[in-house]
């Protein structure tokens, strides 16, 4: 079922981007959630760009911490993918940090300065591993990992040669956060100025940061998946793994608010939470097909709630 989500509509025999589908899995405590989750990730090793967050872990941290995990991992090399390159994420996490900028003429001042060390960035991973810190796993190839494959070096040569041509051509992603797809017509380094101000802020002003986050990151994934390749190369989402998401509710709530406004994107959620809320699917009557038309009769995708074992239990 969880392929069924994945895998990308066709458009004249090219896979093409669909609206964002958000699976989670519900239950008590000790139903297999977690081992759902363990057994997905070890069937997307080397199948496709994916990332995992343990939201137990995240909980307070700052949502651009934990966006910052996730772009991480996504950016790894994979066979059949190639090295995304997630500038815009890399923009965002320049202009929030590290120093805080309090008023608007010295946060516009600090982003510029900031956005200034991007062509300075030599290895991307890294430096979004720093800012994810024990959120991900040390940097570097894990066993069984397309970083550790040595008849990968066409790949791995591709990706370092199109970052450097990026960094040449300014491709550090700034002019997006002056659009962001939605033909906004605002200053790029302002707007990033206004996130480095409210990122310091809580409640809504965290979320509408979390908001852009994830739109940028979305918007990157869009450019790692432009159309031209054939539909069997490409045929699934990146996925996005997300255990104990109900411990992490300003990571959801921003990610609920981005795609309310972006444009589909290449991209499946799957998590996992403790509480069922409202009307959740049996597993055994869980489908893709009643995904799609529980979101026609909403005219809207949201997210697709399933429950494992008994009702209460």
């Amino acid at each position: 079922m969880v392929r069924e989500f994945m895998l990308r509509p066709e458009r004249d025999g090219f896979p093409v981007n669909g609206p964002v589908a958000v699976l989670v899995f519900c239950g008590a405590r000790g139903v297999g959630k977690t081992a759902l989750l363990d057994a997905l990730a070890t069937e997307l090793v080397r199948t496709v760009p994916h990332a995992r967050l343990d939201c137990g872990r995240f909980r307070d941290r700052p949502v651009p911490q934990a966006l910052a995990a996730l772009a991480y991992q996504l950016a790894a090399p994979c066979p059949g993918y190639g090295s995304l390159r997630l500038h815009r994420s890399l923009t965002a996490q320049l202009a929030l940090g590290p120093v805080p900028a309090r008023h608007r003429s010295s946060a516009r001042a600090h982003v510029a300065e900031q956005l200034d060390q991007y062509p300075k960035i030599t290895d991307p991973r890294q430096f979004l591993a720093a800012i994810a810190d024990d959120l991900v796993a040390a940097p570097g190839p894990a066993p069984g990992s397309a970083l550790s494959d040595p008849h990968l070096p066409e790949l791995l040569t591709g990706g370092v040669d199109a970052l450097r041509r990026a960094r040449r051509n300014r491709g550090d992603g700034r002019a997006w956060f002056g659009h962001q797809d939605r033909e906004l017509g605002r200053d790029p380094v302002e707007v990033l100025a206004e996130l480095n101000r409210t990122s310091r802020l809580g409640g809504s002003a965290a979320r509408e940061v979390g908001e852009v986050l994830w739109a940028a990151l979305l918007a990157d994934l869009r450019d790692g998946f432009r159309p031209g390749r054939p539909a069997g190369q490409r045929a699934l989402n990146c996925a996005v793994l997300l255990d104990d998401a109900d411990l992490a509710t300003g990571l959801a709530t921003s990610l609920d608010a981005a795609l309310g406004v972006v444009e589909p994107a290449p991209l499946t959620v799957v998590a996992t939470t403790g509480t069922c809320g409202s009307e959740p699917v049996p597993i055994d009557r869980a489908s893709y097909a009643d995904h799609v038309e529980r979101a026609n009769r909403r005219h809207a995708p949201g997210t697709y709630l399933v429950r494992l074992g008994e009702p209460g239990g």
